[in-house]
């Protein structure tokens, strides 16, 4: 079964269209209409400021989610900065031995 979801940007843009549309008849004089639909426009721009509010929570979440990633990735980072700097002190163990070891073979 496929699960029902809002578009909010649609409806943003449909909301808006609704809204501009309906100021620019009523602003021509071509809107006479009773109480009930003079309310169109506080619909409409309720709810492209619901659409609005709801795509701002979304990209709220991703950026949340991004700098988490961000600093998982830093501590990582710094795992391997130690553990590379561990490495290097060892192969400087390494070299010296080698060293050490090529002196006695050579004489």
């Amino acid at each position: 079964m496929r699960k029902f979801r809002i578009n909010w940007t649609w409806i943003f843009w449909i909301s808006l269209t609704i809204l501009f549309i309906w100021l620019l008849a009523k602003a021509l004089g071509f809107i006479h209409t009773p109480l009930i639909i003079e309310a169109i426009p506080y619909v409409t721009g309720f709810a492209t400021i619901l659409a609005a509010g709801k795509k701002i929570g979304e990209y709220a979440q991703q950026l949340t989610r991004a700098i988490a990633d961000i600093a998982e990735i830093k501590g990582d980072v710094q795992g391997l900065r130690k553990d590379v700097h561990r490495l290097d002190k060892r192969l400087s163990i390494v070299e010296t031995r080698l060293c050490v070891l090529e002196t006695r073979i050579s004489a």
